[in-house]
């Protein structure tokens, strides 16, 4: 699922369901941390402060991401296989 409110990146990965929060352009970002201590928050495998995209790559049944930076540093890399 990729859903865009927050203004920052994070990346939780359930056990069927990969959630995808992405918002790095626009508004102030946000700190990602904020409620950290939420028990969901032990299921987030990425997260960062940083105005960014995310560029998405689908190959037959493989979903391959990246987050990046306006200077091109990649903050984040998944690879979703059997999709």
């Amino acid at each position: 699922m990729i859903q865009a409110h927050m203004h920052g990146d994070e990346r939780f990965v359930f056990p069927d369901l990969t959630w995808i929060t992405t918002g790095g352009g626009g508004a102030s970002l946000a700190n990602v941390d904020e409620n950290i201590d939420r028990p969901i928050c032990a299921m987030r495998a990425a997260s960062g402060t940083v105005r960014h995209a995310v560029v998405l790559d689908a190959t037959g049944k493989t979903l391959a991401g990246q987050v990046i930076d306006g200077k091109g540093t990649v903050w984040d890399t998944f690879v979703l296989e059997g999709l």
